[in-house]
C-alpha cells in the first residue's frame, strides 16, 4: 500500500476540535469582592448572560474555587483583606492563563491600575460605580476573548500533531526512496522516477494538511488554492523552472496559514477597514505561518517566502544580494516573494468584488459577470504598480489574465437562430443580410430580444450568429 493511502486516516477534520454552538460547554464567571451587596448586584446583572456565576468574598476562597472549576472570566475587587485584587489576578495569570482577568475597584488611583496591569495582566479596568450596560459589554468581550484563546491553543496543538504526522510520512517516503535507490543504482531513469514519486507524494500530503485549515465560514483554503493556481500560471508564463515554481507553489498553498484563528468577518473586510487588532493580526500572520512551516524540512524555504511575501516593491531594504538577519536574499527569492504578493492580492481583490456584487445584487437586482471581477482584481494591481507591486510583473500578469480569459471565452457559430437561447452572450454583432446592425457584441440574449430577432429573420434574414461558449 502506498504511503499516501494513509493520508485520510492521519489527517482528519477539525469538526471534533471545534464543536458547534450546541455542543459548547457553559462558561463560568467568578466574581470576588468582600462586600456582599456587590456580589449580589453583579450576580443579578449576570442573569442576562448564558453563563454560570460563582462568587467569593476573598482571595483564599477564590483560589479554592479555581482548584475545583474552570473559570473563563475572573472579576476581582482590588481592596480586600488578606489578599489584594492585584495579588489574586497575578495568581490567576501564573496558574490559569486561559482565564480572562478584569479588575473592579472604587479607587481611581493610577498606581492601583499600574499594579494590577503589571501583576495580573488585566483585560479591563472597571471603576465603581459602573454602568450596567457597559459592564455587561466588558464581560461579553472577556468571554469572547476566552473562547478565542482556547480555540487558538487547541488549533496550535492540532497543528503540531499534524506536522509530526506529516514529518513521519515524509521520513517514511524518504526511507523507502533510499532503500529502492540503493537497489537500483544502475538505473538512472528508475531513480529519477522515484524522486518524482517522493515529490508528488509530499505534495499530496501537503494538500491533505491544507484541507484541515478550513474553519467554518473562513475561506482560507479557497483563497490559497486560487492563489497557487495563479502563481503556477505566471511561473509558466515567465518560463521559470521547477526549482523556483515548486517551492513557490507550496508557499502559496500555505501563505494564509497564520489567519486560521481570525473571525470570519475579517475575510469580508477591506484592508483599510480593519480594526487595530485585526490589522495587527494581518501583519503578524506571515511570521506565524513561517514558524509552523519551519517544523518540516521541505517547507523551510517556502516558509521564508511566506515570511517576506508582503514586502513592498519600493522597500529599499528588500533587494537581491542583501542580507536579512542570517538569510541571504537572492534574485529568485525576491522574485518569488513579489509573485506571491501580487497573485494573493489579485485573488483577494477579486473575492472582495464578488462579495460587493452579491450585496449589490440583493439590494438593486444588478448582476455582475466574471469579467467584472477579473477587472477589479487587475485594477487593484495597477493601483499598486511601482509601489507595492513590481511593474514588470503587473504587466506580464495582466497580459496573461487577459489572454486566459479570452481563451476561456471560446466562441462558437450557431447553425440558426433556433439555436439561440436566453442567457447566451453574443461574441460578435448580429447584422441583417443587407448589413444593417441589429444587436451589438457582448449583448446578453433575453426572451424579448429573441422575439425581435425573429421579426428580422422572417422579413429580411440575418447574418451568421456567434456566441461565447
Amino acid at each position: 500500500m502506498d504511503v499516501t493511502d494513509t493520508l485520510d486516516e492521519d489527517f482528519g477534520t477539525l469538526e471534533a476540535l471545534f464543536p458547534s454552538d450546541d455542543e459548547l460547554p457553559r462558561l463560568t464567571v467568578l466574581i470576588v469582592d468582600d462586600e456582599p451587596y456587590v456580589l449580589r448586584s453583579l450576580k443579578r446583572l449576570m442573569r442576562s448572560l448564558d453563563v454560570d456565576v460563582l462568587t467569593a468574598d476573598g482571595g483564599a476562597e477564590a483560589i479554592q474555587i479555581f482548584k475545583e472549576n474552570d473559570i473563563a472570566v475572573l472579576i476581582s475587587d482590588q481592596f480586600m483583606p488578606h489578599m489584594s485584587g492585584a495579588e489574586l489576578l497575578e495568581y490567576a495569570r501564573l496558574n490559569h492563563e486561559e482565564t480572562i482577568r478584569v479588575m473592579l475597584t472604587g479607587n481611581n488611583d493610577l498606581n492601583t491600575a499600574i499594579d494590577a496591569i503589571n501583576r495580573g495582566d488585566v483585560f479591563r479596568f472597571v471603576l465603581k460605580p459602573w454602568e450596567n450596560k457597559d459592564f455587561i459589554k466588558i464581560v461579553e468581550l472577556a468571554l469572547e476573548q476566552h473562547m478565542i484563546l482556547m480555540n487558538h491553543r487547541k488549533y496550535q496543538r492540532y497543528i503540531r500533531e499534524q506536522n509530526e504526522r506529516l514529518q513521519t510520512l515524509n521520513d517514511e517516503l524518504e526511507r523507502r526512496v533510499g532503500e529502492r535507490t540503493r537497489a537500483l543504482l544502475e538505473s538512472r531513469e528508475e531513480i529519477e522516477s522515484l524522486y518524482k514519486e517522493l515529490q508528488s507524494s509530499f505534495d499530496a500530503a501537503l494538500k491533505a494538511m491544507l484541507s484541515t485549515m478550513e474553519l467554518g465560514e473562513i475561506k482560507i483554503v479557497d483563497h490559497c488554492r486560487r492563489t497557487a493556481t495563479r502563481v503556477q500560471q505566471l511561473c509558466d508564463e515567465l518560463l521559470l523552472g521547477e526549482g523556483i515554481s515548486q517551492p513557490l507553489v507550496r508557499a502559496s498553498l500555505l501563505h494564509w496559514l497564520g489567519l486560521v484563528s481570525v473571525p470570519a468577518e475579517f475575510f469580508e473586510m477591506g484592508l483599510d477597514d480593519l480594526t487595530d487588532e485585526l490589522e495587527a493580526t494581518w501583519e503578524y500572520h506571515p511570521l506565524l505561518a513561517c514558524q509552523v512551516m519551519q517544523t518540516v524540512d521541505a517547507l523551510k524555504y517556502p516558509g521564508q517566502i511566506v515570511l517576506h511575501y508582503l514586502r513592498r516593491y519600493d522597500d529599499s531594504d528588500f533587494r537581491a544580494n542583501q542580507q536579512i538577519e542570517d538569510f541571504a536574499l537572492t534574485e529568485d527569492f525576491v522574485l518569488s516573494c513579489r509573485i506571491l504578493n501580487m497573485c494573493s492580492a489579485f485573488e483577494r481583490a477579486r473575492t472582495m468584488a464578488t462579495l460587493e456584487a452579491k450585496e449589490r445584487a440583493q439590494k438593486m437586482r444588478v448582476e455582475r459577470g466574471e469579467r467584472y471581477f477579473v477587472e477589479r482584481g487587475l485594477y487593484a494591481l495597477k493601483q499598486g504598480k511601482g509601489t507595492e507591486f513590481d511593474p514588470m510583473l503587473v504587466a506580464r500578469f495582466s497580459d496573461m489574465i487577459e489572454r486566459l480569459y479570452m481563451e476561456y471565452r471560446r466562441e462558437k457559430k450557431l447553425v440558426s437562430i433556433v439555436n439561440l437561447k436566453p442567457g447566451m452572450v453574443l461574441s460578435r454583432p448580429i447584422e441583417t443580410l443587407q448589413g444593417l446592425p441589429v444587436a451589438p457584441r457582448d449583448l446578453t440574449i433575453t426572451e424579448d430580444m429573441l422575439r425581435r430577432l425573429d421579426v428580422f429573420q422572417n422579413t429580411g434574414g440575418l447574418g451568421p450568429i456567434y456566441v461565447w461558449e
